[in-house]
């Protein structure tokens, strides 16, 4: 007897027997046991995936001698037939070799006639989309209203080329990719039944390889089978797909983890011995640094009986989750750049030499360490709590003079002045002789040392008086700019008075000036109830009047000076603050001036 190969002799024959796919199954399944039955149905997705097994099950069912039913029985003429290929009434067209119109007519003209002896005469059409634009108008007419015997099964991997006349006429299932998982369980199953012994690794691989396609990972076993001499182990499958084990790829990856190139390099060596794909390879570390993240942040999501357990135990205690991240990462953009090589292996190294290079240093934040603007300053102040005895990053202040001799209580800021015990005095200079930092000659505050606090004074920027919010609304020429935000303004009459400059202030009057370039909206009543205002916060009853002319400061340029001011202070503190300076020299880095955000006052 001919053997027949795997993915023809367990094609499943009733819904049942499928894996995966429980979505359409369950439409399809409550639909034949209630006869509410479509005469068009589209299945798409990838190859391999079930779509022509739908359709040749769902014939089944409709044709069954039985009756209509979710379960066909399989033992009727209709049912051997459809299951032999031999259906008169079940018309199976490959549209990829009749894309002519006059194929597509040809076929419709039967449509009309009844059945042979099925109860219904049934057209599978499958990869529909390769079929020609005449192809389908000839098709729309019938499939729109088709006769009361007629049911067409559509299928296709790419349905974003099917017209939409043709798409809302059908019922369209999507059938999804299968995971590794299940596809890996349903060969264990078929090779027990086979009685062949197999490798649960083995399995994993051909299921990945698959990529979802039940059919593509039954060919491949079949590959294996014969490849392996009726076996399936680990090792011949990798050779066959042309993969890595976990035993090449693992050991690359400790030796990133403890930036080995000389090791990391001698993998490869071992890579190249076995031919392998270099592409695969990169995809292969990009797999395992999946499973390492997994693992860092959720334990469970490995399971512990796969062989490289304990290997992926290791390597997540010696990788951080920010190293698996950028590795993962880099290996991603890596990729295109591998595909584009003309020497795959030298690309590989420097990929790989990549990732050593551009590992991040060690570089952190002593919590020790409270970084306090003095007021009225824009100096930062360092001050240590404690001091690391075996390793301390000492900040120099550029404008402070230098002293022959660092001493231990002002580089470290430390509260008790005096040291008592002698042995920690000679470890701290120890330790001091090491740094060469400028200190300066006037005293660190401490917290128990507050600053000297100032009397509350009125602010003055630009040249006019800003009003605190504990002194009164007093209008003058110099305070209007900054006291109009007070007025509590809204629309287009806070608009007009942010143009508009104080020019003159009587007992009785007030003259304003409004900019002649933003006067396009101004009326005599924005004048009265700018009046109405500022008698609200003066209590002061004058006669209010708005003249237009060229003015020389407004509220709006007084703002928009302040915030240039503002800007550049905080601009020049950046730049002068050592302890960005200490940053950017350490991890060659400048300051973008263009995202620093002034703090308001």
């Amino acid at each position: 007897m001919a053997y027949t190969v795997l993915a023809r002799k367990y094609r499943p024959q009733v819904f049942r027997e499928m894996v995966g796919q429980e979505h359409v199954l369950k439409a399809l399944i409550n639909a034949l046991d209630h006869e509410r039955l479509h005469h068009a149905y589209l299945f798409t997705g990838t190859r391999g995936v079930g779509k022509t097994t739908v359709a040749r099950v769902l014939a089944k069912c409709l044709n069954c001698d039985v009756g209509i039913s979710s379960e066909p029985c399989g033992a009727c003429a209709s049912c051997l037939e459809i299951t032999e290929g031999r259906s008169l009434d079940l018309i199976e067209v490959d549209a990829a070799s009749r894309t002519k119109v006059e194929d597509t007519r040809e076929l419709l003209e039967n449509v009309q006639y009844a059945p042979t002896r099925s109860r219904f005469k049934i057209y599978l059409i499958d990869e529909v989309h390769m079929l020609s634009s005449h192809s389908f108008n000839a098709l729309l007419k019938t499939l729109e209203e088709p006769p009361e015997h007629a049911k067409f099964l559509l299928a296709t991997t790419d349905p974003q080329k099917l017209p939409a006349t043709i798409l809302s006429r059908c019922l369209q299932f999507h059938l999804k990719n299968l995971s590794p998982a299940r596809i890996a369980e349903y060969l264990a199953h078929v090779l027990e039944r086979e009685v062949i012994t197999s490798e649960a690794s083995a399995l994993t691989a051909i299921a990945r390889a698959a990529e979802g396609s039940m059919r593509d990972a039954l060919s491949l076993t079949d590959q294996a089978i014969s490849h392996g001499g009726g076996q399936l182990r680990a090792s011949e499958v990798a050779a066959m797909l042309g993969t890595l084990s976990s035993a090449d790829v693992l050991p690359v990856l400790s030796a990133l983890a403890q930036s080995d190139a000389k090791k990391m390099l001698a993998c490869v060596d071992l890579m190249a011995t076995h031919g392998a794909d270099f592409t695969k390879a990169l995809d292969a570390l990009m797999h395992w640094l999946h499973q390492i993240a997994l693992n860092q942040w959720v334990p469970s999501a490995l399971d512990a009986s796969m062989p490289e357990f304990d290997e992926l135990q290791a390597l997540t205690q010696q990788l951080s989750a920010e190293d698996v991240q950028l590795y993962f990462q880099m290996l991603t953009q890596a990729r295109s750049e591998l595909l584009l090589a003309s020497d795959a292996r030298a690309m590989f190294d420097m990929i790989l030499l990549r990732l050593i290079a551009f590992k991040p240093a060690a570089v952190f934040v002593d919590q020790d360490v409270m970084l306090e603007p003095l007021d009225g300053s824009s100096e930062t102040r360092v001050e240590s709590v404690h001091a690391d005895k075996e390793q301390s990053l000492i900040l120099p202040d550029p404008e402070r003079p230098n002293q022959s001799q660092v001493d231990d209580a002002e580089v470290n800021g430390i509260q008790d002045r005096e040291v008592e015990d002698q042995t920690h005095s000679h470890e701290m200079l120890a330790i001091e002789s090491q740094v060469d930092a400028p200190v300066a000659e006037q005293s660190i505050h401490t917290r128990d040392q507050p600053l000297e606090e100032t009397e509350p004074a009125k602010k003055f920027e630009g040249g006019h008086a800003v009003a605190t919010a504990a002194e009164d609304f007093v209008l003058t020429v110099e305070s209007w700019p900054g006291m109009m935000e007070r007025l509590d303004l809204s629309g287009i009459l806070f608009n007009i008075a942010s143009h508009c400059e104080c020019v003159q202030i009587d007992p009785d009057a007030v003259l304003f000036r409004l900019d002649q370039n933003n006067a396009s909206l101004y009326n005599e009543s924005h004048a009265f109830k700018l009046q109405e205002a500022l008698q609200r916060f003066d209590g002061v009853s004058r006669q209010l009047t708005i003249e237009i002319g060229p003015v020389e400061l407004t509220p709006s340029q007084w703002l928009a000076q302040r915030s240039a001011e503002q800007m550049e202070r905080a601009t020049r503190a950046l730049e002068t603050d050592p302890i960005v300076q200490a940053i950017c020299d350490t991890l060659d880095g400048v300051v973008l001036t263009d995202t620093i955000q002034a703090r308001s006052e």
